[in-house]
């Protein structure tokens, strides 16, 4: 399918939610990655109408490879915080150094997203030390975040 918008006019269509289906498919058929974080913050939109168009486009442009090198590529903390977003949405085993090294900067919004999205990723032996030790993290948002993931993992911290 050829697009029939640009690629900027697609990004402007993403703060229309009513036009997110139209902006979706023409970002996901330019296969632009760059457009990862503008659907992200689309996706963070209150509105209330499906943002499955937006997942299946992110899902198109790679999301899952490419948010660790979002996160890492990334011009200040808002990109950041839409990266580890990203990954929340896209759990993959290769996100754990990013966002264990998120969980514990000093901005508090990226500690609390770092949080949620880690408890979204799969359960692995390096996934479970490091909510072990995010349970020492000075910040409350964070070891609750780890608590409730090594819970619902069935992990049991006093059997280490």
């Amino acid at each position: 399918m050829k697009p029939t918008l640009d690629y900027a006019t697609a990004l402007e269509l993403l703060g229309q939610p009513g036009m997110w289906k139209k902006a979706a498919r023409v970002l996901a058929a330019l296969g632009d990655a760059r457009a990862l974080l503008p659907l992200v913050r689309a996706y963070e939109l209150r509105a209330e109408i499906s943002r499955l168009p937006l997942l299946d486009a992110m899902e198109r442009l790679g999301a899952a490879q490419q948010a660790a090198r979002l996160y890492a590529s990334a011009a200040d903390d808002e990109e950041r915080r839409l990266a580890l977003h990203l990954m929340e949405l896209f759990p993959n085993q290769a996100h754990l150094p990013a966002l264990a090294q998120a969980a514990q900067s000093a901005v508090p919004g990226l500690r609390g997203q770092a949080g949620r999205s880690l408890v979204c990723q799969p359960y692995s032996p390096d996934w479970q030390a490091v909510m072990v030790n995010l349970l020492e993290s000075p910040d409350e948002r964070v070891r609750n975040w780890a608590q409730e993931g090594l819970r619902l993992s069935g992990h049991r911290p006093n059997q280490d």
